[in-house]
């Protein structure tokens, strides 16, 4: 199975152009609140049209991508800080630490602190 960014580097094409600049948008906006609405309206784009292109282009949703990128620059802080899940999860935009540490679960598989530890072998 493709990754999302797999999926956008290989495709070609007017909606992969569509999708591409949605990813962009999304890591260089990954801390503010979801809103496809605003995100549509930055790039110019019915927001129908902007959802629909990246998920025939990448088989997953703007709001799925948004948490995957936000759990993985919350990864790289489990693993190369000592710093709280709390503060961790309001560096990345998450409103409350249990929130945060939901989608992180979805994402990974494993809570914000069990990836700690496997990943540095090491609970703070």
């Amino acid at each position: 199975m493709q990754t999302v960014r797999e999926a956008l580097q290989n495709s070609r094409g007017a909606q992969a152009a569509t999708a591409k600049k949605a990813a962009d948008y999304i890591e260089a906006h990954f801390t503010e609140k979801f809103s496809l609405e605003r995100m549509a309206a930055a790039l110019f784009i019915n927001k129908i049209y902007l959802a629909k292109c990246f998920k025939r282009v990448t088989d997953s949703t703007l709001l799925q991508y948004h948490n995957l990128i936000r759990c993985e620059k919350a990864a790289d802080l489990l693993r190369t800080t000592d710093l709280s899940i709390e503060i961790i999860s309001g560096q990345v935009g998450y409103a409350t630490a249990s929130h945060f540490s939901r989608t992180f679960r979805t994402v990974y598989h494993c809570s914000p602190m069990e990836y700690r530890k496997g990943e540095n072998g090491r609970i703070n």
